[in-house]
């Protein structure tokens, strides 16, 4: 989950977060990859209900914060692992995500503040995986919306 504006950091992130997924094993979708329902909402909640994770980055464009909240929040209603990327040039979060754990990224140096976290966090999750389905062959890659 992050915002929709066009800008170099937020390409390079999507590229980072499906370049680790994809390395792990994980199918990196974005609401606006293919056009499900033809309307943003239900492309996002379409999402949102098939994602067995979230990765929810928050920029320094705050105008998608609101958003990124009510997708966050409806994901932790489902009770849905998701990490949580905040770039450190922002203040504090609003009191729904404060008690939760963040994870800080710069935003001029994403290969070395915000691959590293989504690679750990993507790799606990994929040896897991491994652990349960030791003697099972991986039939298809598990959803992360991004």
């Amino acid at each position: 989950m992050m915002g929709f504006g066009p800008s170099p950091m937020r390409r390079e992130i999507e590229l980072l977060v499906r370049q680790a997924g994809r390395e792990l094993g994980f199918d990196v979708i974005r609401a606006d990859d293919v056009d499900y329902s033809g309307e943003i909402w239900g492309n996002v909640e379409l999402c949102l209900e098939n994602c067995s994770y979230g990765i929810a980055v928050f920029d320094t464009d705050s105008r998608d914060d609101q958003n990124l909240a009510v997708e966050l929040g409806y994901l932790f209603a489902r009770r849905t692992p998701c990490l949580i990327l905040r770039d450190q040039a922002l203040p504090p979060p609003a009191s729904m995500l404060s008690h939760r754990v963040h994870s800080t990224f710069t935003a001029y140096d994403l290969r070395s503040t915000l691959q590293p976290q989504i690679e750990r966090w993507l790799g606990a999750i994929a040896g897991q995986q491994t652990k349960r389905l030791s003697s099972l062959r991986r039939l298809r890659p598990e959803k992360v919306d991004l």
